[in-house]
């Protein structure tokens, strides 16, 4: 999977893991800058962060709804980020 984070006067989480409904564990996620070149390229220049993230769901399961939380300074988020798809 992948996706953005703007940036809204705070920081954007390093470390992600990637939650199912029932709060489980499935996946891990990181921050990653997207380049210039990749946006042109794959994106038509539409992504407007310059911040992203890249991550894999163990097993995934279409019919199962999950979310991101930040993992950072081994504390788990109460904020969740639904993952569309």
């Amino acid at each position: 999977m992948s996706g953005q984070a703007f940036k809204h006067e705070q920081s954007i989480p390093w470390t992600l893991v990637i939650t199912d409904s029932n709060g489980v564990i499935r996946g891990v996620a990181r921050s990653a800058p997207i380049s210039p070149f990749i946006n042109r390229t794959f994106y038509q220049s539409k992504l407007t962060a310059n911040i992203g993230f890249v991550g894999y769901i163990r097993d995934y399961n279409p019919e199962l709804r999950y979310a991101l939380r930040s993992a950072d300074n081994l504390t788990l988020s109460d904020e969740e980020i639904p993952v569309q798809q």
